[in-house]
């Protein structure tokens, strides 16, 4: 079991101010994870002050786009590094399979941390346009906004953390990461990874607690814009704070999607991706068809076809299979 008792912030870990403790279940096992600090408003000082230090006086603004890549690069491989270790964590974390987690919380994060710094490597902070509404040119100077507070979700920690860090990063920010209480154990293998990759102390620091700890970034006058990745009732409360002061906002909320079956649909070709579409970790994603629409001449067939999905595990083979582990004839069974 993982236990911490720190703040991260400044390149180091800090002990909390907090007494309170969040344990960490595995819903899939209800075994203890670990345990994590409940936060409070002094370590929420901590960690700003110090991403605030490296913004205003730190190398990483004015790092040029190259070099930012080449950093973005090398924590990339640093995750790669630390990939079981992380996919393994992220499970015990939240109870996603682990081969989905390898996938979710190693490979698609490096490729996305990977694609800014590509984006970023070759471009030029300023460009020189043609005026639109006068006569002239116009300087566009692309500057880091500067301390972001990124509050990450748990459904899927590392992918919609780094949906958010690595833009960040690459524009020059420094960042304060609030993870989900439910997964902040893996939030520290980041703080590891951040140190093996040289990044600036202070560029990344962390925060851990409930959602009155991503309340106080979002309210704290040193942090300049705000990214969140979680449920309507949260997104609505930090828009709220973060409108008081016009502070920039980007939200990523939860919904209800809806898979819609059309009249003409081959049940039997699609109802693999339905079912991944439908059951995928646990059904726990934001994209997840938490409702299918099928008309009513199609409606028993549909209900079969996900019964099967289902029943089988996913992911299950294509319906037209024969045999014990598929219905025989490509259609569904009863």
């Amino acid at each position: 079991m993982l236990e911490y008792r720190d703040v991260y912030a400044g390149g180091r870990l800090v002990g909390s101010g907090s007494a309170d403790v969040i344990t960490i279940v595995n819903p899939a096992t209800e075994e203890v994870a670990g345990a994590v600090p409940s936060m409070v408003g002094a370590d929420v000082e901590v960690a700003v002050a110090a991403a605030r230090k490296a913004f205003d006086a730190g190398p990483w603004p004015q790092a040029s786009p190259a070099d930012r890549a080449a950093a973005l690069d090398r924590l990339a491989a640093a995750i790669e590094a630390r990939a079981e270790d992380t996919a393994r964590l992220v499970t015990a974390e939240m109870g996603m399979p682990i081969r989905l987690s390898r996938r979710n919380n190693v490979s698609i994060p490096c490729g996305i941390i990977r694609y800014y710094a590509a984006l970023i490597r070759d471009s030029s902070t300023e460009e020189m346009r043609e005026a639109v509404s006068f006569a002239g040119r116009t300087l566009v100077r692309r500057e880091p906004v500067g301390v972001a507070a990124v509050i990450a979700s748990w459904s899927y920690p590392l992918i919609l953390a780094f949906c958010q860090l690595a833009p960040a990063l690459a524009a020059g920010c420094t960042i304060v990461l609030k993870p989900a209480a439910e997964t902040s154990l893996s939030a520290y293998i980041l703080a590891e990874a951040f140190e093996a990759a040289d990044f600036p102390p202070g560029v990344f620091n962390l925060v851990t607690g409930t959602g009155q700890v991503s309340e106080m970034l979002a309210a704290h006058p040193g942090v300049d814009i705000v990214a969140v990745a979680g449920p309507t009732s949260a997104g609505r409360r930090i828009a709220a704070i973060c409108g008081e002061t016009l502070k920039p906002v980007s939200l990523e909320l939860g919904g209800k999607s809806a898979a819609i079956v059309l009249d003409d649909v081959d049940l039997d070709a699609t109802a693999t991706e339905l079912g991944c579409l439908c059951f995928a970790n646990s059904g726990q994603a934001c994209f997840t068809m938490s409702r299918v629409l099928a008309p009513r001449t199609r409606y028993d067939e549909a209900v079969q076809a996900l019964a099967w999905q289902a029943s089988a595990g996913w992911p299950a083979r294509s319906g037209r299979r024969s045999g014990p582990s598929g219905p025989a004839s490509g259609r569904w069974p009863s």
